[in-house]
């Protein structure tokens, strides 16, 4: 028993050191990466954030990442990769709310100093922020919160 239990971990020992070996690095960011927006919008206040014609989804919020590449540097415009996760509450009708999730692509270009984010899956411009890399933050109320993480990846 002691032998097997031996052999075992000399066995688990060497595909861990093997996977080490051979293992590329990971990497966040393809090499054309110019800047990468995280954004987090969340409202809580039943009242302000309830359903209606302009607000379909009711109080929660939306989180996301967006990579802008470009194939020439610093870039100015190019494609897009867009992650957003959702959650929302108290809908009228079935199934009342829960979590969303969608990956899209779309293109980004800049101008007047502000980074746009198109996707046809949306009819068009799906996003705006500041072309300056930093930290963004908007209160219009109480229980309503939203951030903004802006980065411009240097060397790119």
């Amino acid at each position: 028993m002691r032998r097997t239990i031996v052999s075992f971990a000399f066995t688990f020992a060497l595909a861990i050191s093997s996977l080490m070996t051979f293992s590329a690095p990971a990497a966040a960011y393809g090499s054309d990466a110019v800047w990468q927006i995280g954004f987090s919008f969340n409202c809580d206040d039943p009242v302000a954030c309830a359903v209606s014609p302009t607000n379909p989804f009711g109080p929660g919020g939306f989180w996301g990442w967006i990579e802008l590449d470009s194939t020439t540097h610093p870039g100015t415009a190019g494609s897009a990769e867009i992650v957003v996760t959702g959650c929302d509450h108290f809908r009228p009708t079935a199934p009342h709310g829960g979590a969303d999730h969608f990956t899209l692509d779309g293109t980004w270009w800049t101008a007047n100093n502000t980074l746009f984010v198109s996707t046809t899956a949306f009819g068009g411009v799906f996003f705006t922020a500041p072309a300056a890399s930093g930290h963004y933050s908007l209160r219009p109320a109480p229980a309503i919160n939203m951030e903004l993480q802006v980065a411009h990846i240097p060397g790119r």
